[in-house]
């Protein structure tokens, strides 16, 4: 959960689901996160993983208060803020 402050308006309640995947996130992760969009009233839900989404999750989303985010997406906003990864010894990424 996090508040996101545009340049002119109102603050933006935001909810953020991350997801560490080998497989593509399904649909149902996207349906559940626009139920607690609705239910708790945040104006805009975030689904960042490091898998990609399958066709259903992609099409649910369009003209939805959301922005989906793939593994590669990921890597090229890390690069673009210039946040250093390493491996970490399960594979996983750390904090360079």
């Amino acid at each position: 959960v996090g508040v996101h402050q545009p340049p002119a308006g109102r603050p933006i309640r935001v909810a953020v689901q991350v997801k560490r995947l080998t497989a593509a996130v399904k649909r149902g992760t996207i349906d559940e996160l626009l139920g607690v969009l609705h239910r708790d009233r945040f104006g805009l839900g975030l689904v960042v993983t490091t898998s990609t989404f399958t066709r259903q999750a992609l099409e649910v989303a369009i003209d939805q208060p959301l922005e989906l985010i793939d593994g590669e997406e990921l890597v090229r906003r890390l690069e673009r803020f210039q946040v250093l990864l390493k491996p970490g010894p399960h594979g996983e990424l750390r904090l360079a």
